[in-house]
């Protein structure tokens, strides 16, 4: 029996994949699942969601829950974060950056003219 999944893409578009039988689906990882549905596409480029949860390569879609018709959400994978410290990472001790915080409150406002 062939099993159905849908893919919503980015664009709204929903589209499916086909999976050769409910066994197949079981024992697929999710990384072989994703080669299969875009095999052109930056694999690193993209999340897949289901159920809330973001797919890991490494699952199985059994262990997602995934059964015939289920719906697949694709989205771009936002990178993000700060940049990195200029002391190496290290950080300031909580104490001092809360003598440093305490220092800056207590100084006076410059008055408007």
């Amino acid at each position: 029996m062939r099993c159905e999944i849908f893919i919503k893409e980015l664009d709204g578009k929903t589209r499916s994949v086909c999976v050769n039988s409910e066994e197949e689906l079981k024992n697929t990882t999710v990384e072989e699942f994703i080669r299969r549905l875009c095999p052109e596409e930056d694999l690193k480029k993209f999340i897949y969601i289901f159920n809330g949860q973001v797919l890991e390569d490494d699952s199985t879609l059994a262990f997602y829950g995934m059964k015939q018709f289920c719906t697949v959400i694709k989205r771009i994978r936002l990178r993000g974060g700060a940049p990195p410290a200029e002391d190496g990472g290290e950080g300031m001790p909580r104490n001092a950056s809360m003598d440093r915080l305490t220092a800056m409150q207590q100084t006076e406002p410059e008055p408007n003219r």
